[in-house]
C-alpha cells in the first residue's frame, strides 16, 4: 500500500531508486543486500501473465470476459493535467457485471 500511496497520494516517482529504497527501509527491506534488488521469478512470472492479459495498471479487472481499468472512473488528460471523475453509470455497470442486476 506504501507504493500506491506514494504514486497515487504523493505523486512520487517510485522508478526513481532513492524513493523506493525509502519506502523498502521502511518495511525492513535492505535493497541492497543482493536479494531486495532482485525480482522473485513469482512477480517476473505474475508481471507476465498481466502482461499478456492487457493488464494497463492498478487496479484491473477481468469479469465474465471483460477487461475493467479504473472500472468506475472517467480519466482524461488534457494539456498534461489528469482529470479523474467518478462515473455513476461506470460504477452501475461494473456492479452489475460483478454482482449481477438488482
Amino acid at each position: 500500500m506504501d507504493l500506491r500511496r506514494a504514486v497515487f497520494e504523493s505523486g512520487q516517482d517510485v522508478s526513481q531508486p532513492d524513493v523506493l529504497d525509502a519506502i523498502a527501509a521502511a518495511h525492513g527491506i535492505d535493497r541492497d543486500d543482493g536479494v531486495g534488488s532482485a525480482v522473485p521469478p513469482v512477480v517476473a512470472d505474475d508481471y507476465a501473465q498481466g502482461r499478456a492479459r492487457g493488464v494497463i495498471g492498478s487496479p484491473h479487472f477481468f469479469v465474465e470476459g471483460a477487461d475493467w481499468f479504473c472500472p468506475v472512473l472517467e480519466i482524461s488528460q488534457s494539456d498534461g493535467v489528469f482529470h479523474v471523475e467518478t462515473s455513476p453509470e461506470a460504477v452501475a455497470t461494473f456492479l452489475d457485471t460483478c454482482l449481477g442486476p438488482d
